[in-house]
């Protein structure tokens, strides 16, 4: 059985791996990296891991230093017998675990700031490509986008501050 917290575990790493190579297939190669650890239960050289996944080398250890960047792995540093450093990398339960409460906290960081300015402000939307406008963008150009010429409507802020604050309650679970 897959937990969900597995699951969001890997949505994360695959979505933020994708964004930050602009490539499907770094995403695919973060994946499978992460579910090889998984698997393996121990710690893991980038060499070994590279080979088990028949990957380049140089992309393997690109990926894997993303994913200690991003918190998503964990990584122990060992000296071998002629005294060089050698790293192995690892997932485990507290891994995945500290991993999705932080990116956690960072999405409820943004959505609180989100409320903030959604109080304080009225934005007006593109009903045609959903770009968002100020109220002084909006009157200034008669409420018509200056994007596509489709028609602005206001956001109704109570609504909106409403699902945010929903989001953040059930991130706060």
């Amino acid at each position: 059985m897959v937990s969900e917290e597995w699951e969001v575990y890997l949505f994360l790493v695959r979505k933020m791996a994708t964004l930050e190579f602009d490539s499907q297939e770094y995403g695919k190669l973060a994946q499978s990296v992460v579910e090889l650890l998984m698997e393996k239960g121990g710690p893991l050289s980038d060499d070994k891991i590279a080979a088990m996944l028949n990957m380049s080398a140089a992309e393997v250890r690109r990926v894997l230093q993303f994913l200690h960047r991003l918190k998503f792995i964990g990584v122990e540093r060992r000296m071998t017998e002629d005294y060089r450093h050698e790293y192995f990398w690892y997932v485990n339960g507290s891994v995945i675990a500290d991993a999705v409460r932080h990116r956690a906290e960072l999405v409820a960081e943004k959505l609180s700031a989100a409320v903030k300015a959604f109080s304080r402000t009225i934005y007006y939307v593109c009903t045609s490509c959903y770009r968002r406008y100020s109220f002084e963008e909006a009157s200034s150009g008669e409420f018509q986008c200056p994007l596509c010429g489709g028609q602005l409507e206001a956001v109704d802020m109570v609504a909106e501050i409403e699902k945010l604050n929903n989001a953040l309650s059930k991130l706060g679970r």
